[in-house]
């Protein structure tokens, strides 16, 4: 592997690489390969060396230029899509996202901020809202299947800008009017996993199909105990990191920060 190429990635600094400032960063002899090749490759979306939108090069075209495996590549991709910087597109390859965020924004019972301190405004849309039977999804989390619920899709805007579609299923309504909860309870609970944006979804949210997202699950009870609301929150990724602390009202905070209705 040539010295002040690209793929210079693999090899350890210099002393004179480390007065010039090139590219080559010092890595130790047991730093994974595809760890080096996903770094390197970040360098180059950030310093805009691959803009937002374009196609990075084949698979075939980066095992020549990092001369790794193709297995490593891929990892290095991988690790990427996983983080929001690329985004694959079946038939047509792996792109750079066309909107990148470096600065995750922060979910806490206080409020929100992104992670540089910056204000946020924040605005909600409601999209459509109808009566119907739970699927199965949503049956994972309590619901029993076929049983009617009102469903409303609502988009809240940060600044302007998309930052969260969410769907909420309320089983206590009153035509299509939902009744409120003004109190948590010690069985509501909050979920976070990892996703994907199907066509629809990205296509509200001004992302690409497939884009890697978060996945933020409340459900919420009657006092009861009654299982009463179940909102779903498909965030972007990296959008958010999500530190709530343990503890009661966690799921009321969430919903009220991101304007969804509970």
């Amino acid at each position: 592997m040539a010295r002040g190429s690209s793929a210079s990635v693999l090899t350890a600094r210099t002393p004179a690489e480390l007065e010039k400032g090139d590219d080559v960063q010092d890595w130790s002899a047991d730093t994974p390969l595809h760890f080096q090749v996903r770094e390197h490759m970040l360098n180059r979306i950030l310093r805009g060396d691959w803009p937002p939108g374009l196609a990075i090069p084949s698979e075939f075209d980066l095992v020549a230029e990092y001369e790794v495996s193709r297995p490593t590549i891929r990892e290095a991709i991988r690790a990427l899509r996983n983080e929001g910087y690329l985004v694959a597109r079946k038939g047509s390859g792996t792109f750079v996202r066309k909107t990148l965020r470096e600065e995750p924004v922060v979910l806490s019972e206080i409020g929100i901020a992104s992670s540089a301190g910056t204000p946020n405004q924040w605005d909600s849309r409601e999209v459509r809202r109808q009566i119907r039977p739970v699927g199965e999804s949503e049956a994972t989390l309590g619901l029993t299947v076929g049983t009617p619920v009102l469903m409303v899709e609502r988009v809240t805007y940060r600044s302007g800008h998309p930052f969260c579609l969410a769907y909420s299923f309320y089983t206590r309504f009153d035509g299509t009017d939902f009744k409120r909860l003004t109190r948590s309870h010690e069985l509501d609970k909050v979920r976070v996993s990892g996703n994907v944006l199907i066509p629809y979804e990205a296509e509200v949210l001004g992302e690409s199909a497939y884009t890697a997202s978060l996945l933020v699950e409340v459900v919420r009870h009657e006092p009861t105990g009654t299982l009463a609301q179940l909102h779903r929150c498909y965030v972007p990724a990296p959008q958010i990191a999500v530190e709530l602390p343990a503890g009661n009202g966690n799921a009321v905070a969430l919903l009220n920060l991101l304007s969804i209705g509970c």
